[in-house]
């Protein structure tokens, strides 16, 4: 009985939730690729040092989260990528960007600003 209902629901929520989720993911792509590429440079540069850093880890989430909970900057494409430095945050954004001074308001006072 147990069985008959478990699949029975499955049947019905597996079909509707792919498109869903790639509806959700869609509406969301620029959040998402700012996600993807700044955690893969972040791997890569870790590879390379051939020591994993936590707390660098650490503060690309906590920055890339700030980023993507703040309703003006969620979705913004000219964001790229967002970089931890030893001398703090990097972001690469479009250099004609007007929204630059919400994210270095957004991340504090050591957020530094590069051109790509």
């Amino acid at each position: 009985m147990v069985r008959t209902i478990a699949r029975t629901a499955r049947r019905l929520v597996r079909p509707a939730s792919r498109p869903a989720a790639l509806v959700l993911a869609w509406t969301h792509r620029y959040t998402v690729a700012l996600w993807c590429r700044s955690i893969g440079t972040e791997v890569r540069h870790q590879f390379d040092d051939r020591r994993p850093n936590l707390s660098r880890s650490k503060n690309l989430l906590k920055s890339l989260w700030r980023v993507s909970s703040d309703a003006n900057l969620a979705n913004a494409p000219e964001l790229r990528r967002i970089a931890i430095n030893e001398g703090g945050i990097t972001i690469d954004a479009v250099e004609t960007w007007t929204g630059r001074h919400l994210v270095d308001s957004r991340l504090g006072v050591g957020a530094r600003s590069e051109v790509v």
